[in-house]
């Protein structure tokens, strides 16, 4: 893996989360089924606003944060290994959308194992709409400490109510949505910037921003009902079944098939920007760096 490309894309992934987080919020808000906060985007963003002030909006952003650098670091070299040995190098404009897409599934593997704990924090302190820690008794007096204290106070629940292994609770709801998504995102990225750059040029930064934002579109798709369905999981809600089928079908039977999709106009909004400062700092970053050779 090139160590710029390392450090440029942990920049880019940081900058992602602090612009996509506010929409990540009511979109957690949204698919948890919990209707307090309103029933669609606007009124969400707005009652969470009214209620819980703009650090509403950033709750359990440390996770994502922290987990940036280890997930980038395993998905680029997942990446960049798989297309060794798919096509022989780690050239992906020269290797076959399948072969993107193979190598952004396996990238999405290791992506999954870094995720689940981090999703799983996340989301549990994205669900509480108090201005103190997710959980009561001693873990929310940990909640003076601020962002760190409140996400210490989280695991500290999380672990009290299952264990370690708790910490991985979703993870199979992640992984999937973790392989699909990479699988889908890699290659549609691929195909987009073939089919906009000429050819023998090198993709322009616009190019790049573009075809990023377009795979951030396409990746969630898919992915969105098994998206909902880890969220509702995580959330750890007595009344939820622990099994995505379990879950599916009993989202489908309160709410419709469009139970499956609450929150999608908050993820779909999430992913144009999110994609296009991401790529935007990833090359503004690597400009600013020394060239690292491989050894």
């Amino acid at each position: 893996m090139d160590l710029r490309e390392f450090v440029a894309g942990t920049a880019g992934g940081c900058a992602g989360v602090f612009a996509g987080h506010p929409l990540d919020v009511v979109k957690t808000r949204l698919q948890s089924g919990t209707n307090a906060l309103g029933a669609n985007v606007v009124e969400c963003f707005r009652k969470l606003f009214v209620k819980e002030g703009l650090k509403g909006f950033y709750k359990g952003i440390l996770p994502p944060i922290v987990s940036n650098a280890p997930v980038s670091a395993g998905v680029f070299t997942t990446y960049g290994w798989a297309l060794r040995q798919l096509h022989g190098s780690e050239r992906q404009h020269e290797a076959s959308l399948r072969d993107v897409a193979k190598a952004g599934f396996a990238a999405g593997v290791v992506s999954s194992v870094i995720v689940t704990p981090a999703d799983l924090i996340k989301v549990r302190l994205q669900m509480d709409s108090k201005a103190k820690a997710p959980s009561a008794g001693a873990v929310a007096k940990s909640s003076n400490l601020g962002v760190l204290g409140e996400t210490y106070g989280c695991v500290q629940q999380i672990v009290r109510e299952g264990g370690l292994p708790n910490l991985y609770r979703g993870f199979k709801q992640t992984l999937l949505r973790e392989t699909f998504s990479y699988a889908c995102y890699f290659g549609s990225y691929e195909a987009t910037l073939r089919s906009i750059t000429p050819e023998g040029k090198q993709p322009s930064t616009w190019s790049i921003l573009l075809a990023g934002s377009v795979s951030g579109l396409v990746v969630w798709g898919p992915v969105y009902p098994i998206d909902v369905v880890k969220t509702r999981i995580q959330a750890c809600k007595k009344e939820t079944p622990d099994t995505t089928w379990r879950c599916t079908q009993q989202i489908i039977a309160s709410e419709g098939v469009k139970g499956l999709f609450r929150g999608f106009s908050a993820a779909m909004l999430r992913a144009v920007p999110v994609n296009a400062i991401t790529f935007l700092v990833f090359e503004q970053v690597q400009l600013c760096l020394p060239q690292w050779q491989r050894p």
